[in-house]
């Protein structure tokens, strides 16, 4: 009984310290400085809400005009005359100046009123009500594996703009009343009003990740492909994890990591519901991710070393363009780094000033996040190690070899060792 105990101590105590790392929050200030790197055009799953609430207004641009600076890389999306725009809010302020809340790319962004005749403003016709509608099934709006997408939903079965009243982001929870409205819709409730998505944006096949937190969806998703759930929790996520759950899930986590199961001879009282069920797989799935070859996650702070030389570490400066380089052990924040993970690439984070690193032929550097060259791949060699590819299929390396205070860059791959760095996880 002790050794289950113990086993049960342990993954609770990996459970709970995974799930305590703050993933530290975008930074939302203007951007003072750019690189000549293009932007990437769409950037985190998470940024991406919708609209939340019903669209009120359609516009057609009469003018060029251009958004307030609140979104990343947004403030260099320009609009143009004749483009189609989306309101859902009126009269922000901000520095003595009117805004209008735009739904743009999936997100809400503010235009100035002085780009905007009001005189031609043109209000989305309304859906009917949903009371009476019974809801038929639940599942979610378009593919995991694309999760920069988001959908529009119409408030009449016809694809127009003075229709749309919604906009979802990608996993968002369909309540589905009709599946079949028609050959080319389907007619769901949504905000308690009859509304209409296009059959081809619907998934069935992730139908059990409805009601899902959309944070946690991609988790689930994988943790159920690697045998860590059953199909008894797979459904009603926001209930509290029970402690028979816990155990059933401890077991399924220990048998994918090849550890031995103990079976709990009873299950006591439980306080712990504060934790949902989409959050423990989730955090369960991570804790799988450590302790596989496949070791990467998301948000989970780490330290890195040259593979050559395990005393010393990555080090980078808080501000905006510093170079990054190898120094003594410090302990500090400067050392610490995560990763984000989106649409198959990495990002290279650090945690002190909370900018991205950026791929370099020259000296690798730091800045705002939403450029090209802070896509990676992370490759794991044979040996543990793992090394870094940008876009362009070059490989981080150091500059004078691991030594401290050596910079480094990105170059054609080789066979030398250079190109080889550990991941300590704090």
């Amino acid at each position: 009984m002790n050794r289950i105990n113990k086993t049960g101590r342990w993954i609770c105590a990996l459970l709970a310290a995974v799930m305590m790392v703050a993933t530290c929050a975008e930074p939302t200030q203007a951007v003072t400085g750019y690189s000549s790197i293009a932007w990437v055009d769409n950037l985190d799953f998470a940024d991406i809400n919708g609209s939340g609430t019903p669209i009120k207004m359609v516009y057609t641009m009469e003018k060029d005009g251009s958004f307030l600076a609140t979104s990343y890389a947004f403030n260099q999306e320009k609009l143009h005359t004749g483009d189609t725009i989306y309101i859902r809010d009126w009269n922000y302020t901000c520095s003595g100046k009117t805004y209008y809340g735009v739904i743009y790319k999936g997100r809400l962004m503010y235009v100035n009123k002085k780009y905007i005749n009001e005189k031609h403003l043109v209000a989305v016709n309304q859906p009917k009500s949903a009371v009476e509608k019974k809801v038929v099934k639940k599942t979610i709006v378009g593919d995991l594996s694309e999760q920069n997408n988001w959908f529009y939903i119409y408030s009449k079965p016809k694809e127009q703009p003075v229709n749309c009243y919604g906009v979802l982001p990608v996993g968002e929870t369909l309540e589905i009343l009709k599946k079949d409205y028609n050959s080319e819709w389907t007619q769901i409730k949504w905000q308690n009003r009859i509304c209409y998505i296009k059959k081809e944006n619907v998934s069935y096949a992730d139908s059990y990740l409805a009601g899902a937190g959309r944070g946690c969806m991609m988790n689930i998703k994988l943790a159920k492909k690697a045998k860590l759930t059953y199909s008894g929790i797979l459904k009603n996520y926001d209930k509290g994890l029970t402690e028979k759950e816990f155990y059933k899930l401890a077991a399924l986590w220990c048998k994918a990591t090849g550890n031995t199961v103990y079976k709990a001879a009873s299950v006591g009282t439980w306080d712990n519901e504060k934790v949902t069920r989409d959050s423990a797989i989730s955090q369960f799935y991570r804790a799988y991710q450590v302790v596989t070859k496949d070791y990467l996650i998301s948000g989970l702070e780490f330290t890195v070393s040259p593979a050559d030389n395990k005393d010393l570490y990555f080090d980078i400066w808080g501000t905006q363009g510093e170079n990054l380089y190898l120094e003594k052990c410090s302990g500090g924040k400067e050392q610490n780094f995560y990763m984000n993970c989106n649409n198959g690439f990495w990002r290279l984070r650090g945690c002190y000033g909370n900018y991205t690193i950026c791929s370099s032929t020259r000296d690798v550097y730091q800045d705002f996040v939403g450029f090209d060259n802070q896509k990676l791949t992370i490759e794991t060699n044979d040996d543990g190690s793992v090394s870094f590819k940008n876009k362009d299929g070059l490989y981080l390396d150091l500059i004078k070899g691991a030594v401290l205070h050596s910079h480094l860059k990105f170059a054609p791959k080789s066979d030398s060792s250079t190109q080889k760095f550990v991941i300590h996880y704090n």
